[in-house]
């Protein structure tokens, strides 16, 4: 990718297209901002007028967004558990470890160095 003097560099945002229709969303949120301190509204009364908005406009919401990250179903991770005590009891502590507690890879790895 190269990049002409007067094109800034953008770091890549996970979850956003390439050929997004930002432009316009950025101009209308800077009327928005415009808007809101003119009539000096709190949080809740911009929520409520963004409602109604979306009402007057017939907007509704996707039935169902998807995911950013591919997550395993519980047979999945009962499989993959099961697979790491099958190979020795310590990865099988340490993944299920992982997945029951949230903790990060970094983390296990330098409790189980101990």
């Amino acid at each position: 990718m190269s990049g002409t003097a007067s094109t800034p560099k953008r770091a890549r945002v996970r979850g956003q297209k390439d050929k997004a229709n930002s432009g316009p969303v950025a101009e209308v949120a800077r009327e928005l901002v415009r808007l809101f301190r003119r009539h000096h509204l709190s949080y809740d009364q911009t929520k409520h007028a963004v409602e109604q908005a979306r009402r007057e406009l017939g907007l509704k919401a996707p039935r169902e967004r998807q995911r950013t990250v591919a997550r395993l179903d519980r047979g999945e991770v009962e499989r993959l558990i099961d697979h790491a005590y099958r190979r020795a009891p310590r990865y099988g502590l340490m993944v299920k470890t992982l997945f029951y507690t949230g903790a990060r890879v970094p983390g296990v790895a330098a409790t189980a160095g101990k």
